[in-house]
């Protein structure tokens, strides 16, 4: 059995490089207390800077800062579409409310109409009926006048008659 130890081998340190990458990279490092001269103080954006872009204390850090200039970028459309959305549904309600009252303007242009042509009908009723009235006190004044000459010949007969 001497040749099964042989192969078998023990394994050699590993360096922290060649070690397989953990879930780690995701979780924040840790951060020193003391800031170094010029950096911005922490919780405040730094400016826009030119020149060779920055080196990272870890990839996680370098993710987060990436994930928040992806936020940063995608934040003002983002506010432009919901305001663009606000915006055509205002336009939309307004756009209703016109359409709105231009059928209520129709329907009282068509009631005014038919008001106005009921006018006409009853103002021309109106017309008949006191031409009609007037030809009936011409009627009722010959009728009258008939009347009076009936009533005087009567009499006249009455006072023409002998008495006994």
């Amino acid at each position: 059995m001497p040749g099964c130890l042989e192969s078998l081998t023990l394994p050699r340190s590993r360096s922290p490089s060649t070690f397989p990458k953990d879930d780690d990279e995701d979780q924040e490092p840790e951060r020193a207390e003391a800031a170094a001269p010029g950096a911005p103080e922490p919780g405040t954006k730094a400016p826009s800077k030119r020149g060779r872009p920055r080196k990272w204390a870890s990839e996680a850090e370098r993710k987060r800062a990436y994930r928040e200039r992806l936020a940063t970028d995608f934040a003002e459309p983002d506010r432009l579409r919901k305001e663009l959305r606000n915006e055509r549904r205002r336009v939309a309600s307004r756009d209703r409310l016109i359409a709105q009252l231009r059928r209520d303007l129709e329907e009282s242009a068509a009631r005014i109409a038919a008001v106005e042509a009921e006018k006409a009908d009853l103002l021309a009723q109106q017309a008949s009926l006191e031409e009609q009235l007037e030809w009936n006190r011409e009627k009722v004044k010959l009728y009258v006048a008939r009347l009076g000459d009936w009533q005087r010949k009567w009499d006249r007969r009455y006072d023409d008659r002998p008495r006994s």
